[in-house]
């Protein structure tokens, strides 16, 4: 199983969920380089060959939930079970500027977040200007229809970054999906991972 991390983020943001994991399966934690994130899927392909992983789960939280959908499209062999934690790739409307008053409340909400938040983008650079307009712009669906994995889409209840309505979008896209809705906001591996380690764990056993 590889975990990959969304905009402005790192390997750190799956600390509270890597151990339970790690007890159904292998489990590894990527720092997504700092490239343009079109070419992200490409990189991550090519982080699995050179460890020899022939077949993967992928687990992705918001723009990595985004490339790990391009990787399930591009190379539908490779992915065994693919996990959307409130995903990118599908645009909500909103802009980058839109998407602010969002940010702001989600920081206010967990305010242990902000500190990691604020170190994750400085080592992220500037490509996080360009990476959060392809976040909101990028639109999946042509792709999606390629997936032939099994995938969750985790969402937050009370997610401020990507509305919740845009889970119906991705069900009706996926041709063998299922949504389960959490009690958390845009980052459950923070504020319930336990919950989103219950929801991805009862997936996979159904699944196998």
């Amino acid at each position: 199983m590889v975990l990959v991390h969304g905009l402005s983020g790192s390997a750190r943001w799956w600390q509270g969920v890597r151990a339970p994991l790690a007890e159904h399966s292998d489990v590894h934690v990527v720092d997504v380089p700092r490239i343009h994130p079109r070419d992200v899927p490409q990189w991550l392909v090519g982080w699995l060959d050179d460890r020899g992983i022939a077949e993967v789960d992928l687990v992705g939280h918001s723009l990595g939930g985004l490339t790990c959908a391009r990787v399930a499209a591009a190379a539908p062999d490779r992915v065994g079970k693919l996990v959307l934690v409130a995903p990118a790739g599908l645009p909500s409307g909103r802009n980058v500027v839109g998407h602010l008053a969002p940010l702001a409340a989600t920081l206010a909400e967990l305010p242990t977040m902000a500190p990691r938040v604020a170190i994750d983008a400085v080592r992220t650079g500037p490509v996080i200007l360009r990476a959060a307009l392809y976040a909101v712009t990028h639109d999946l669906r042509d792709e999606l229809a390629h997936i032939r994995a099994p995938t969750l889409l985790v969402w937050g209840r009370h997610d401020r970054l990507v509305p919740g309505h845009l889970a119906e979008e991705w069900l009706e896209e996926l041709a063998d999906a299922r949504l389960v809705r959490v009690e958390s906001g845009h980052v459950p591996m923070w504020d319930a991972p336990e919950a989103l380690v219950g929801a991805l764990l009862d997936f996979l056993r159904a699944a196998d």
